[in-house]
């Protein structure tokens, strides 16, 4: 028995179909809730993670709607916006100009950039104003925000991890500081 073409999109129509359309509209929707949430935990675990503060890392695990995520990642970005009465945000563009310069210099096989101390140190402090090897030695102009006030420089071992004895205890501290440093606009709610 032949089955007409109308016939067959009757049947499919009917018993196959439909329920894959179903299955496949809730797959590509699980599918859309899965990768914005893994966005979320990237923006929390890899984009600001030497940024965020413990309480606003404690604050944003509890939020549950993206709207919620949404609107705590704008308030985030306004506090340490440093002219808040502009429509650009200068710290967030060079903060991500940056994440992304030490992600493509200072990624190394599984080792992202950004969890490097090298690469800790420029999303920090910027690019140095000059370098040296042996060993290699990174000299800043003065940062007064970060309690910085004269020239200061930071010094790494061969393998560009921070060598914590050579460098400055005030140098130290504004890197522990730094989170805390950068809310410019603390109140904002």
């Amino acid at each position: 028995m032949k089955i007409s073409f109308l016939q067959r999109e009757s049947i499919l129509g009917r018993a196959g179909i439909r329920p894959l359309t179903c299955m496949l509209s809730l797959y590509l929707l699980t599918s859309v809730f899965a990768a914005q949430e893994r966005n979320y935990k990237n923006w929390m675990n890899e984009d600001v993670y030497w940024i965020i503060t413990p309480e606003e890392k404690k604050a944003f695990k509890k939020l549950k709607t993206d709207e919620e995520k949404e609107n705590f990642i704008n308030l985030f970005w306004a506090k340490r916006d440093p002219t808040p009465l502009d429509e650009q945000n200068e710290f967030k563009e060079t903060y991500y100009k940056r994440l992304d310069y030490v992600n493509r210099r200072f990624t190394r096989g599984p080792q992202r950039g950004w969890k490097t101390d090298a690469g800790k140190i420029l999303i920090f402090f910027g690019p140095p104003r000059e370098r040296q090897s042996d060993p290699e030695t990174w000299y800043y102009d003065p940062i007064p925000y970060l309690g910085l006030d004269s020239e200061f420089k930071v010094i790494f071992n061969n393998t560009f991890s921070l060598d914590s004895q050579m460098t400055s205890m005030t140098v130290l501290k504004a890197i522990d500081e730094f989170p805390q440093q950068i809310i410019f606009n603390p109140d904002l709610k």
